[in-house]
């Protein structure tokens, strides 16, 4: 009998609890369903203020000028080309007039210069030679030839003398060196101290103690 009580007793408190827990669902349903009422009708009244979509325009862009044709240059006309100025003549250094002289003739004071020189100093024997077709050649060692005389210098004229290269000026001509006869550097000395500017060349087809005076061309 205690048994079946107990189980009734059991029974009471689960139904009063199942009685509390249908109490709180409907609470629970009540607020829900409430809460969807309110969300509804807030919906209903934000999509009624829902502007209108605006339609985005197409950006046209603004036509571009049309280019104008460039202008066509006008022909230049013709400029007459200025003649290049001419280039200045080129004057060739003016050679001293000894230097002339040895080329052409000897000028007075040359010559009395040349001849008090070989007189101060000792003398020997000289041959003198022209180039073969030189008219000016020989008649300047003709010239020459007078002056060595007058200095106290023997001279022997020699025969032409064929072309050679650098035939041009005066040229003192031995044998080689150690051969050339006495007193041969004093008349080459002379030369030169009085503004001329002999050559002095070796030459094997002469002989031992032999000293020739060549009148190159001019």
């Amino acid at each position: 009998m205690s048994d079946w009580w107990n189980v009734i007793s059991s029974l009471t408190r689960v139904h009063a609890w199942a009685q509390i827990l249908s109490v709180v669902f409907l609470a629970l349903s009540a607020s829900t369903f409430f809460l969807t009422l309110k969300t509804s009708s807030r919906i209903a009244v934000l999509k009624a203020r829902e502007p209108e979509p605006i339609v985005a325009q197409a950006q046209v862009p603004a036509p571009k000028p049309v280019a104008k044709p460039a202008a066509k240059p006008e022909p230049a006309t013709p400029v007459a080309a200025k003649p290049a100025p001419a280039a200045p003549a080129v004057q060739a250094p003016a050679r001293p007039a000894a230097e002339d002289a040895a080329q052409h003739h000897l000028p007075p004071a040359l010559k009395a210069r040349l001849i008090a020189l070989l007189q101060e100093r000792p003398k020997g024997q000289v041959n003198i030679s022209s180039m073969k077709g030189d008219p000016d050649s020989l008649a300047y060692s003709t010239e020459l030839a007078s002056v060595l005389t007058a200095g106290g210098w023997s001279t022997v004229r020699m025969g032409p003398m064929a072309e050679f290269p650098g035939s041009a000026g005066l040229f003192f001509m031995i044998k080689s060196a150690g051969s050339e006869p006495e007193n041969t550097k004093y008349i080459i000395h002379s030369f030169i101290e009085a503004g001329l500017r002999p050559s002095t060349v070796l030459n094997k087809a002469l002989q031992e103690n032999t000293l020739l005076l060549v009148v190159g061309h001019r």
